[in-house]
Formats: C-alpha cells, structure tokens, sequence
C-alpha cells in the first residue's frame, strides 16, 4: 500500500510539474508575441461578442464602409482643385493638404479591411493600425507646413509629431496615450490658422472635426467611424479653402 500511494504522489508531482511548464511555454509565447507587436502590455479588447477582432464591436460590413469612407477627404480636395479653382495651379499650400490625405489614405484603407475580412488577430495590437496612426502625425505636420505662417512653430510641431511617432511605436505606450497624442497633433495643426488670423476657417473646421469625434465616441450603432471619415471631409474642405483665401 506504501508503494502504491508513494506511486500516486510521484504521479501527481510529474502533473504538476507538466502544468507548470506548459505555463511558462504558454507565458513564453504570448511575451514573444508581445515582441512582435510592439505591445507587450497590451490585453485584447474585445469587440463584438467579445470577438478581439471586431473593433468597437464593428461588424466587418461597417468597417468596409469605413474603408470607402476614408476616400471622402482625398476627394472633396480633388473636387476643389477642379471646381473651386478651374484646374489651375493652387500653390505649394494646398498641395500639401491634398498630398497629407493622399498619403495617410492607404494606410487606413489597408487596416480596415484587414478588419473586414478579421484577419487581425487583435483589432487594436497590431502593425497596420501604427502605420495608419503614424501616417496621421504625418499628414497633420504636412498640415501645418501648409496653415503656418511661421517657420519655427512648423519646426516646433514637427519635432512634437516625430516624438508622437516614437511614442507609438514603443512597447510602453497606452492606448490612452496614443489616443491623446493624435488629439494634440491635430490641435496644433490647426492652430495655424489662428497664426494667420483666419479664425473663421479655424471655427469651421474644429466644429467638423468634433462633430466626428463626438459620433466616434458615441459609436452610433457602429457607424460612427465612417461618420467620422465624412465629418473629415469637411475640415479638408475648410483647410483648402482656408490656404487658397490665404496664399
């Protein structure tokens, strides 16, 4: 009987030692993984039937919408270029309005419909999503070379912007933090315009631009990002308008 209950704990130790090295494998891959993605503190967020990733809970037809609603910025410059201006040349300002959508626009488009078809394994811890967040800091410093009537506050927000983009791409930064960096980079750009004394243009387009943040935040049944994206259209509009009066 000795022999038999030494056998069972012996047993019961080899399990118990098995389970812990499975766990340390387990804790092993998810910090590699955590390597791999640049957020190694990051926990899933869970969107739609805790789904980590649907984000916000979008369903993959919303976010296709969001993906064509991201044309709507590119194509109101393009409509002023041709309507506004009859084709002729706008300056250097303006072409750095439309250059910032068009270069952010790919970006953005490519992550949502990787969200779309769900091939992120999480909507928020991902590569695609720091490169559309990235390519924002850099459409608002193309934004503010175009608004800024001063040399040094265009150097000055560019160098915060490259620190945004370090910030964003390092293992340390919250989802809180990266939210509050593009809500700075976005003020600053704007307050361009209150350099030039345009503070029409400036009160335009920050009602746009809240108007999409507010159905952001407030999701609206999941569509409120593709609101947003069409809101963003709107300060394209009042930002060409507002280099063109000014140049």
């Amino acid at each position: 009987r000795r022999i038999f209950l030494g056998s069972r704990r012996t047993a019961a130790r080899s399990a118990s030692f098995m389970t812990m090295e499975r766990g340390a494998a387990t804790q092993r891959a998810l910090r590699a993984d955590g390597r791999l993605t640049g957020e190694a503190s990051h926990k899933p967020s869970l969107g739609a039937a805790g789904d980590p990733r649907a984000l916000s809970g979008m369903t993959p037809t919303q976010e296709l919408c969001n993906a064509v609603s991201m044309l709507a910025p590119s194509l109101v410059c393009a409509q002023f270029w041709l309507t506004e201006a009859h084709g002729q040349i706008l300056g250097l300002r303006a072409a750095l309005i439309f250059m910032g959508c068009l270069v952010h626009l790919p970006f953005s488009v490519t992550y949502h419909l990787l969200l779309a078809q769900r091939k992120l394994a999480d909507a928020v811890a991902n590569v695609p999503r720091k490169l559309d967040q990235t390519f924002i800091h850099v459409t608002c410093v193309m934004s503010t070379w175009a608004l800024s009537p001063s040399v040094g506050y265009a150097f000055l927000v560019t160098t915060l912007n490259i620190y945004f983009v370090a910030r964003l791409w390092s293992r340390t930064n919250t989802l809180l933090e990266r939210m509050l960096n593009i809500g700075l980079a976005n003020l600053l750009y704007a307050a361009s315009s209150l350099l030039r004394g345009d503070f029409v243009d400036f009160i335009l387009g920050a009602a746009c631009f809240l108007a999409g943040v507010a159905a952001m935040v407030a999701g609206l049944g999941g569509w409120g990002h593709s609101i947003m994206h069409l809101c963003m259209s709107g300060v394209a509009y009042v930002l060409m308008q507002s280099v063109v009066r000014g140049r």
